[in-house]
């Protein structure tokens, strides 16, 4: 194997790229993310926000679990969140009112609790890193390459939004919800 020069780095243990590849660009949003949910989490913990503090750690397993599934190549797999699946966590996230008693939160504002914007930022983060993955498939090829981030991360979003409207209507746990 030949010397690897400043402009590269490793993909695995077999393979090096260099460091402006698409596979590095969804690696480093990842590792973004995570850093994001990180703070998060250690500002909730200081506001004293136990339960959202909780939540957040159950996204950061998840993310780690997505950051070592890109490391290995592998198919990243779909947990529950809340112990709600996929569909539960889809079909919660799309009707708010329903769940909620509110509309979609499309006035994001500086007059909502810090909780919201913080959450909603989360949330800005995790489509970021959506669109570099699939801005990576586009140029690797879709089928071959696919290995179901896109999925985990639309669902981490959900979820996320999720928290934002239980906490927009001054909740603290999904328990409050009609869920």
């Amino acid at each position: 194997m030949k010397e690897k020069l400043e402009i590269e780095t490793s993909l695995d243990s077999k393979t090096v790229v260099k460091k402006s590849d698409v596979r590095i660009a969804f690696r480093g949003k990842l590792d973004s993310l995570l850093g994001s949910f990180i703070i998060a989490q250690r500002l909730f913990s200081e506001m004293g926000e136990n339960k959202l503090y909780n939540y957040m750690e159950e996204f950061y397993q998840f993310i780690q679990k997505m950051i070592y599934a890109d490391a290995m190549g592998e198919k990243v797999e779909l947990i529950n969140l809340f112990g709600f699946d996929e569909n539960k966590l889809r079909e919660v996230s799309h009707h708010p009112q329903k769940y909620f008693g509110i509309k979609h939160l499309f006035g994001i504002n500086a007059s909502m609790p810090i909780t919201v914007l913080t959450l909603n930022q989360l949330r800005t983060q995790i489509r970021e890193c959506e669109l570099v993955y699939m801005s990576m498939l586009e140029t690797l090829g879709y089928e071959e390459n696919n290995k179901g981030f896109d999925l985990a991360l639309n669902r981490l979003s959900s979820a996320v939004y999720i928290l934002m409207c239980l906490y927009a209507v001054d909740k603290k746990d999904l328990s409050e919800a009609t869920l």
